[in-house]
C-alpha cells in the first residue's frame, strides 16, 4: 500500500446541507511529562479518593509511551509483556476517530519489539 488510513474532519459542503470529510495533516507539539508509577487495580482501589482522582487526571491525556490511563479495568494484551506506545483520547484530538462514546485508544508493542496490538475502551 502506498497510502494508509487518513485523518479527517467533517465540514459542510459549499451550498449544501451535507457534511463531507476534509483530509488533514498535523504536526506534533510534544512535551516531556512524568507519569505516576504503574499500579494494578487492587492497589488503585486502596488509594484515597483525592489520590485516585489526581492519578487518573495525570494518566488521562494523549501521549506517547508511559503508563496507560485505562478508562475501565486494566486491559493489556493477553500474551506476554506489553509497553504503551501511544494513547489517544477521542474527545480531545483535533481529528475524527471512533473509539466508541468518549473512548481512548491504546497502542502497545511487545517487549521484544516484534509485535504490536491496539485496543480501545469507552465510557
Amino acid at each position: 500500500m502506498t497510502t494508509g488510513p487518513t485523518l479527517y474532519r467533517m465540514v459542510k459542503k459549499l451550498f449544501g446541507a451535507i457534511n463531507a470529510p476534509q483530509i488533514l495533516e498535523y504536526g506534533v507539539n510534544a512535551t516531556l511529562g512524568d507519569d505516576p508509577e504503574w499500579l494494578n487495580e487492587v492497589s488503585k482501589s486502596k488509594l484515597l479518593d483525592e489520590e485516585f482522582e489526581s492519578r487518573n487526571k495525570a494518566l488521562s491525556r494523549n501521549k506517547i509511551g508511559g503508563v496507560p490511563g485505562f478508562l475501565q479495568s486494566d486491559e493489556f494484551p493477553d500474551d506476554g509483556v506489553w509497553k504503551l506506545v501511544l494513547q489517544l483520547d477521542s474527545a480531545t484530538v483535533p481529528f475524527h476517530v471512533n473509539f466508541g462514546d468518549a473512548g481512548i485508544g491504546y497502542a502497545f508493542i511487545s517487549e521484544d519489539g516484534s509485535r504490536g496490538k491496539f485496543l480501545w475502551q469507552c465510557c
